[in-house]
């Protein structure tokens, strides 16, 4: 049965299209909770898995080099309808898995346990890891909680990769636009009219019994009153059932389950006093606050009516014999300018004709201003002495009222813009500070602490990495920004000296910088140069055909000796800068030398 008979199946394609899914690109993030996950469950294998037509995709993976398998294979698929988790002992005497080609044959997997990510409650795939020996006694208590712990993280870097990508599409709109201004203002225009997102914060409302009963707004954007239209003094006298009356008597248990467990939530909805259809995503602050983004999609959802009204206007033209006819009824039915040329023989302005007179108007143009297929304001332009208004001078003022709704609305989008980038830079941080706080109270007691401070100091370097991108809002980092804001948390400045050219990085790149910094320093403290008072590090990097050479010195510490052991730091750092594993340790008796090459092209991407 295909996707077009399996209303699951057709549900779960439309999310990974609609989460972009399958523009897979990879994800540090995602591979460093699979890493989490292996090391958790003793598992040699673990996977992020994305369940599409036919295909069952890795868009994280370790233990593997298969970006993935076919569905007659895919153990995965089997979970999606599991309510929490499924866990299969051995694979190889479970009807549902014996008959798998990667049971069978090849690695000859026995072991699974995988639970479903969701997103928007629809499954499209799983965090899984896999054991190529039978284990009857299944994963651990605190092994299943982890398991279920690291799959809410990798659901809520899915929302934010889809919020991160919405912001993308708005830049690349707000560039055509502006590209397009000078040969096509219509198109302009038209590009601009969806950039009226708006963004509120809210907070819960809750019964004697702690039940969520409705939420009420505390603060928003100025296009979040513009889609309302409401001012704040009305929002903040309100409660949200107040303000919209066919909200779903579900949204309350919504909101409760998203201010519990942090799930994100997604919603279509229809304002009948309003007259208008929104598409909103909801995200969770802390345990009592949320934020919503809110999108105008009534044009979207408008498209029949206004094929309605050109058969209309078709029906009725047919009727219309002179110019004059047919540019009423057209005005009618779509708005246009009003031209008044003598305010005192103009039946529409006649009878306060002395009033507009006192005030030295005797003709005048208005050209309304549209947002969102609404009149929201309007240009006039008068004359003191009757005029007759040329068609030309009509088009000029439209275009300048055209101009006038740009540049107001390029001005909210960089302020929406911001505001969403740093209220996405506050979650991240907050998710980082969780799965600390998550591994901290977990493992405390289970294992010796020295792994634990390690983890905990990486997810700071990841705190460190991002401060540095949401400077530059997610645009990318300057090499030397974070080389120095990675390093600085130890103190050394004085004995850290850095040379090279400014390198451009992506946020990818940067991410990557910062671990690997973070790690050679904390070796170079404990054990290495900056562990001794004469010990100097210095850092440089040089462009060369488009390849940059990274290098890391270290001279004047203890003898060096060759680790017998090489961890988790050490596979870190032969990946190289951008995973390709073009990296070189030498542990020379005077000091560390590490060099890293990759391509200029790969550090400034994604």
């Amino acid at each position: 049965m295909g996707a077009n008979d399996d209303p699951a199946a057709a549900e779960r394609l439309a999310a990974i299209r609609d989460y972009r899914l399958i523009q897979l690109t990879g994800d540090a993030a995602q591979d460093d909770l699979v890493r989490l996950a292996a090391q958790i469950c003793a598992a040699p294998v673990a996977l992020v898995t994305i369940i599409d037509a036919g295909w069952q995709w890795f868009s994280a993976r370790v233990g593997t080099d298969a970006p993935g398998t076919s569905l007659d294979d895919a153990i995965c698929i089997h979970a999606l309808d599991a309510d929490d988790m499924l866990v299969i002992p051995d694979l190889s005497i479970d009807a549902r898995t014996r008959d798998s080609g990667i049971v069978t044959a090849g690695p000859k997997v026995r072991f699974y346990a995988g639970v479903p990510l969701r997103l928007n409650g629809v499954a499209t795939g799983t965090l899984c890891v896999l054991d190529v020996v039978p284990r009857p006694e299944g994963l651990t208590d605190i092994q299943r909680e982890m398991m279920r712990s690291l799959a809410r993280q990798v659901v809520a870097m899915l929302e934010m990769r889809r919020l991160l990508a919405e912001r993308d599409v708005t830049l690349a709109r707000i560039a055509d636009a502006e590209t397009a201004l000078s040969g096509n203002e219509q198109r302009w225009q038209g590009l601009f009219q969806n950039l009226g997102d708006g963004f509120a914060l809210g907070k819960a409302l809750r019964d004697d019994d702690g039940r969520v009963v409705d939420w009420q707004f505390f603060d928003a954007n100025p296009a979040w009153y513009a889609l309302w239209g409401i001012d704040r003094a009305t929002m903040l006298s309100r409660t949200g059932r107040m303000l919209d009356a066919a909200a779903p008597g579900s949204w309350a248990d919504d909101l409760h389950g998203l201010l519990r467990d942090g799930t994100p939530v997604g919603f279509v909805h229809h304002i009948p006093t309003l007259r208008r259809w929104f598409r909103g995503h909801c995200f969770r602050i802390d345990s009592e606050r949320f934020g919503a983004i809110l999108q105008d999609i009534t044009n979207e959802r408008g498209a029949e009516g206004r094929q309605s009204v050109l058969i209309e206007l078709g029906d009725v033209l047919r009727d219309c014999h002179d110019a004059a006819a047919v540019a009423q009824v057209a005005s009618a039915l779509v708005g246009e300018a009003v031209v008044v040329r003598d305010v005192q023989t103009d039946s529409r302005t006649l009878h306060r004709a002395d009033g507009l007179l006192a005030m030295s108007v005797a003709a005048f143009v208005i050209v309304p201003v549209r947002r969102d297929g609404r009149i929201v304001s309007a240009f006039v332009v008068h004359d003191p002495a009757p005029r007759h208004w040329r068609a030309e001078e009509i088009v000029f003022l439209r275009k300048v009222a055209d101009r006038v709704e740009v540049g107001m609305a390029q001005v909210e989008s960089e302020v929406q813009r911001n505001l969403l980038i740093q209220e996405l830079a506050h979650r991240l941080k907050n998710t980082l500070s969780m799965v600390q706080a998550i591994a901290s109270q977990t493992l405390r007691g289970t294992i010796a602490r020295e792994p634990l401070d390690a983890f905990e100091r990486r997810l700071q370097a990841l705190g460190v990495a991002h401060d540095v991108l949401v400077e530059r809002n997610w645009v990318g980092a300057d090499m030397h920004a974070t080389v120095r804001q990675v390093l600085a948390v130890f103190g050394c400045d004085d004995r850290i000296a850095l040379s090279g050219p400014d390198v451009a990085l992506g946020a990818r790149a940067a991410l990557s910088l910062a671990l690997m910094l973070h790690e050679l320093g904390t070796n170079a403290v404990k054990y290495g140069a900056l562990s001794a008072g004469a010990g100097r590090v210095s850092i440089e990097w040089i462009v060369e055909d488009g390849v940059l050479c990274f290098i890391w010195r270290e001279r004047g510490g203890p003898p060096v000796r060759t680790p017998t052991r090489r961890g988790f730091g050490s596979k870190l750092l032969r990946l190289g800068l951008t995973g390709n594993g073009d990296s070189e340790t030498c542990f020379e008796p005077d000091g560390v030398v590490v060099t890293m090459r990759a391509a200029v092209s790969e550090l400034t991407g994604g």
